[in-house]
């Protein structure tokens, strides 16, 4: 299990299990092996988007601000599918960004979100691909809480579209993730399923520059990492009654820059299950792992793995997971909890320590992602809202022990949506992919984003952000970004769109080069074809 995928430390959730590439995958369970849906359907909707956005401050220097106008073009498509066959969806954008008084700025990025699942022989034999590509600022936080501004690619929200905006192509890096996987399913009428997966997956970051926004220590490098991987799975059915168990082996082999260079992960572990009631169970996990990731120092962990936990689920619409065990080669506490606090309230909370990349961050959140109802990414274990790339985090190629701890309140009205979260993130360095190159970070933010429907046309939007950021290990201690954004949204009719809004960006930090303000305005259409 590795390498270009982070493991969550949720040892049981449903019938989710972890692999590498593809992240999180789920074993048909026996009531439904077969994707088909009853309904079929293909939509292609070709669309043609731009916008112009005026700032004082292009380039976005603590001084000798410059103004400049920017005119975004994106030409696009997207395509879903929900046929006995294909089940999937797809958005593919390149947008080109013409800078009028900068022009050395100008450039073309890729975004691209797309999942799909093609049956090719009923109930045994799937394939799945996913790519995505997108934008990603460099240094740490510059679009947190830009929300207020449509995303780039319009239908999958924020977490599809690239975190460019107002931001300079001397602060992007293109980022690019894809995996395809074969895989046979067979079931054991009710003795169990069994599932034999092979994964191949790629991930890059690729373009970027260490400017003067990126903190000391925290220099980009260009990163590349692709991955083969060989599954096998059997999750035992209903003839055990209360008792459910998941037996998974796993190997993988990755190559790439830096820690990337002779990566692997070999797995064999047993997740079981206990019914105690309707609503709790008793939960156990033991097996056995083997990493090794390059980089300075080389990382080699050879140990067992052993958790134990409760699973409660006091509503239909809510589950705490609890476990405490070893894994990665350490000792900690996982939580996980979505509760439904009414109908129109859900609170979720989560807390996770593991071994990880940039890298495998990104390749497993597009694993378990999906087009929501409301044409958002959504994570498939949750059913809440998913950004693939954190764009709070500055991007970096070294391998981290992580610490997150989060937790959020989403309350849906008939005419509004509110949003409010806030989160600790700790990345201690475990290793360099290039020798004196990497620090360790904490961040701790806080979000708050409202969605209001002015008419049956008109919606408003307006989302704000705080995050503190330290770097242990650099020279440039600390810094703190504050953000707020907000943008109309009207509908002229069923093919054409339009949005105004504006923002306001602004870095403090004890260091005089790293401080600075930015704002903009902007007015954007979409045409559907």
């Amino acid at each position: 299990m590795t390498s270009v995928v982070a493991r969550r430390r949720i040892p049981w959730c449903g019938l989710w299990i972890t692999c590498v590439c593809c992240g999180w995958l789920r074993v048909a369970d026996a009531q439904n092996l077969t994707v088909a849906p009853d309904n079929q359907n293909v939509t292609f909707i070709p669309y043609l988007s731009g916008q112009e956005l005026v700032t004082d401050n292009v380039l976005l220097t603590p001084t000798n601000a410059r103004s400049d106008l920017v005119t975004t073009i994106s030409p696009g498509f997207t395509l879903s599918a929900d046929t006995p066959r294909l089940q999937g969806n797809l958005n593919y954008s390149p947008t080109l960004f013409r800078y009028a008084f900068t022009p050395g700025q100008s450039f073309i990025g890729q975004n691209l979100y797309a999942n799909g699942t093609v049956t090719l022989a009923q109930d045994l034999l799937f394939f799945d691909a996913r790519g995505y590509a997108a934008l990603q600022p460099s240094a740490p936080g510059l679009t947190t809480g830009v929300s207020g501004a449509p995303p780039s690619l319009p239908g999958l929200g924020t977490g599809a579209g690239n975190s460019s905006q107002g931001v300079p192509s001397t602060e992007l890096t293109q980022v690019t993730s894809f995996s395809a996987s074969p895989y046979l399913v067979h079931r054991f009428d009710g003795a169990g399923t069994a599932e034999l997966r092979y994964t191949i997956s790629d991930t890059n970051f690729s373009g970027g520059t260490n400017s003067v926004l990126v903190p000391g220590g925290l220099a980009l490098q260009n990163t590349t990492s692709t991955t083969n991987e060989a599954t096998a799975a059997f999750l035992t059915g209903e003839n055990l009654g209360p008792f459910a168990s998941r037996l998974l082996l796993d190997s993988a082999q990755s190559t790439g820059t830096g820690v990337f260079s002779s990566s692997s992960r070999q797995t064999a572990v047993i997740d079981s299950a206990y019914a105690i009631t309707g609503r709790l169970s008793a939960l156990a996990t033991m097996g056995y792992e083997d990493i090794r990731f390059g980089g300075f120092p080389p990382t080699h962990i050879n140990d067992g793995i052993w958790a134990a936990g409760v699973q409660l689920t006091p509503a239909p619409d809510s589950k705490i997971t609890a476990t405490y065990g070893h894994q990665d080669g350490f000792t900690a506490p996982s939580v996980v909890a979505a509760y439904a606090l009414t109908e129109l309230t859900t609170l979720t909370a989560r807390y996770s320590e593991g071994l990880s990349t940039a890298a495998q961050d990104i390749a497993n959140n597009l694993a378990v992602s999906d087009v929501g109802s409301l044409g958002q990414l959504i994570d498939t274990r949750t059913g809440l809202p998913l950004a693939i790339s954190n764009p709070a985090l500055g991007l970096q190629a070294g391998l981290f022990r992580t610490r997150t701890i989060s937790s959020s309140g989403i309350v849906s009205l008939k005419r509004d949506q509110i949003t409010a979260s806030v989160s600790r993130a700790d990345g201690d360095l475990v290793a360099q992919s290039t020798q004196g190159v990497g620090t360790s970070q904490r961040t701790t933010a806080a979000t708050l984003t409202w969605s209001h429907e002015l008419t049956e046309q008109a919606t408003a939007n307006l989302a704000s952000g705080y995050t503190h950021y330290t770097f242990p290990s650099s020279t440039m201690a600390e810094e703190n970004l504050f953000t707020i954004g907000a943008s109309v949204a009207y509908a002229f009719n069923p093919s054409l769109s339009g949005y105004v809004g504006c923002y306001h960006l602004e870095r403090g930090s004890p260091q005089a080069q790293q401080r600075l303000e930015s704002d903009a305005a902007f007015v954007g259409l979409r045409k559907n074809f």
